[in-house]
């Protein structure tokens, strides 16, 4: 967990990882701003895809905190894949 998202993630069953991404309208009120979140989290995945191959990773933003520019959210992503190699 970091200050803006929680991360739950898991050896993946399969060949290859995924993604989940909850962000609800509670958490992120307008459309808008979830459909820009969700795209970032999926470019982020994109990015660390060679240190998630066999990981599946759910995404949950923290209600009003996950709402941020991308840097920050790769900072926080980073974290969490950083957190995973211990």
């Amino acid at each position: 967990m970091t200050g803006k998202l929680v991360f739950f993630f898991r050896p993946s069953a399969g060949s290859t990882g995924r993604l989940g991404i909850v962000a609800g309208k509670k958490t992120i009120p307008k459309a808008v701003d979830r459909n820009r979140f969700k795209r970032r989290m999926r470019e982020l995945r994109r990015r660390y895809a060679d240190l998630l191959k066999k990981v599946d990773l759910v995404v949950l933003p923290r209600k009003g905190r996950a709402v941020s520019g991308f840097r920050a959210l790769e900072a926080c992503f980073a974290k969490c894949v950083r957190g995973m190699e211990d």
